[in-house]
């Protein structure tokens, strides 16, 4: 009774947060016709409202369909009888899945061992797939070891319930020790000089130009995959993989909010609206806002990108921004309407906290950046006040605004569109 009590309220989410998303006016009974802010229909095949199986190496469709009950095979499917030493709450545990692969090649290491707060717990199938049962939530310190490889240690992991199957993605290498830790993800970002005006950073050579943003009679293309660099590498990765990840590296995890009274919906809402705004800056950088040479944003100059660690909820937040609308792969882009039949990009930048002083303009006046009031949930760390306000936009979650309503309030004059999706040439 209780798993099917769950099942339904996931169903629930998950029709919530597609209204939300789209903010759209069905005029079909199958939901699957819409009308635009500007008047244009668009039809979604809800079918394909899904997880695109390249999001993240170490899940797929079957797995999220299948609650990742029959994540990894054999011995590498361990469930805990006893807490694992450092953690003292026994009355909440996880389900923890991940995949061990290799830095460049990305293919998975079998046999690898996996070590928790000192204490071994598990080796990886020949998949290189590991699954821990009822791991007993708390942070972690996670060290990777395996025959031909540097060790790899990933420090202060939350594992948490409240988001669902805690999904691990551990990388190693044969050339390095590897090591992340998820406490200092930020404390590098902005060393790209992101506070300084654009026309110091081009002159300077920090950024390599600003094309005109020139407005546009329709709704433009958008590019299929992003260039990351991050953890010394260069990497192509698709555009949801990039969205997913970066929300994750980006936002508390779900245990944090749950702290502050906010429900399943809510913290769907709050990271729905995080993967728009980063699905939307990703779309400036690439087409107008052209920050580097080689690839398009940069880990942790542009903002935190760690592929470690994610949660079950966060495919259902990015599930209403990557379908089928019209016959053709799409994805759900915000952009300035300076009237209801013109686009042009939106610099959709975030920060932590305003600290209840609201936003400011743009100072290089990117349009629709302009200052708006706003009052936080939680003390955060600070940040430009340029656009998106993570803690004022998780008040308005919790206050039961929508995922892309919250994400429209910070922009003026700006509205969603479906962008086709295209191969970079």
């Amino acid at each position: 009774m209780k798993k099917a009590r769950r099942m339904l309220a996931l169903a629930l989410c998950i029709a919530t947060m597609l209204t939300g998303v789209y903010a759209l006016e069905a005029v079909s009974s199958k939901n699957t016709s819409y009308v635009m802010e500007d008047g244009v229909m668009v039809t979604v095949d809800t079918s394909d409202v899904n997880l695109d199986s390249d999001i993240d190496a170490a899940m797929t469709k079957e797995d999220v369909s299948s609650n990742f009950v029959h994540y990894a095979s054999g011995e590498s499917r361990v469930a805990l009888p006893n807490m694992v030493a450092g953690n003292s709450d026994e009355t909440a545990v996880s389900n923890v899945v991940g995949m061990v692969l290799d830095l460049y090649t990305k293919q998975p290491i079998a046999n690898a061992k996996i070590n928790a707060n000192g204490v071994e717990l598990v080796s990886t199938d020949k998949d290189g797939r590991f699954q821990i049962v009822n791991l007993p939530d708390g942070k972690y310190d996670w060290e990777v070891s395996a025959n031909g490889y540097k060790n790899g240690t990933y420090l202060n992991y939350v594992v948490t319930n409240a988001g669902g199957t805690n999904i691990f993605e551990f990388k190693i290498c044969d050339d390095r020790e590897f090591s992340v830790n998820r406490d200092t993800l930020h404390e590098h970002v902005g060393e790209c000089a992101q506070e300084e005006s654009l026309d110091e950073l081009v002159a300077s050579g920090m950024r390599a130009t600003r094309k005109p943003n020139n407005p546009m009679s329709s709704i433009p293309t958008a590019y299929s995959t992003v260039k990351v660099y991050h953890d010394g590498i260069t990497e192509t990765v698709d555009r949801q993989e990039y969205v997913y990840h970066t929300v994750a590296s980006e936002q508390y995890p779900p245990a944090y909010y749950s702290g502050l009274n906010m429900s399943d919906t809510d913290i769907l809402q709050v990271y729905a609206a995080q993967a728009l705004i980063c699905n939307t800056y990703i779309e400036a950088l690439q087409k107008v806002y052209i920050k580097h040479s080689g690839y398009d944003v940069c880990a942790p100059g542009c903002h935190a990108y760690d592929t470690t660690q994610s949660y079950s909820i966060l495919p259902k937040a990015l599930s209403a921004m990557f379908v089928n609308a019209n016959g053709a792969p799409s994805t759900v882009i915000l952009y300035y309407k300076p009237s209801s039949s013109t686009y042009q990009y939106l610099m959709t930048e975030w920060f932590s906290s305003c600290k209840n002083k609201g936003t400011i303009d743009h100072p290089d006046n990117w349009p629709g950046v302009k200052a708006k009031s706003c009052s936080d949930l939680f003390t955060g760390a600070d940040g430009h006040r340029r656009g998106y306000c993570q803690s004022g936009a998780a008040k308005k979650a919790l206050n039961g605004n929508k995922a892309v309503d919250i994400a429209k309030y910070y922009f003026t004059n700006s509205g969603q569109g479906f962008s086709k999706l295209v191969t970079r040439s």
